[in-house]
C-alpha cells in the first residue's frame, strides 16, 4: 500500500515528463486498478509491454524524485 500512495504521488509532481503511452499505462495500472493482462487487452499488446511500460514508469519517477 504505501508503494502505491508513493507512486501516485510522485506521479502527480512528474507526471507531465512522462510520454502519454507512460501517464495512460501509469493511470491504467495504478489509478484505474486494471491487470497488466487487462491493459494489454484493452491496447491489443501484449502482457509483457506493458509489464515493460510500467517498470519503466517507475523508473523514471524515482530517478525524477533523486
Amino acid at each position: 500500500m504505501k508503494e502505491f500512495v508513493y507512486y501516485n504521488n510522485l506521479f502527480d509532481i512528474y507526471g507531465k515528463l512522462l510520454t502519454d503511452k507512460e501517464q495512460e499505462s501509469f493511470r491504467d495500472y495504478y489509478q484505474e486498478d486494471l491487470s497488466l493482462s487487462e491493459i494489454a487487452e484493452i491496447k491489443n499488446i501484449s502482457r509483457a509491454a506493458v509489464q515493460k511500460t510500467i517498470k519503466t514508469v517507475l523508473e523514471k519517477l524515482d530517478y525524477y524524485e533523486d
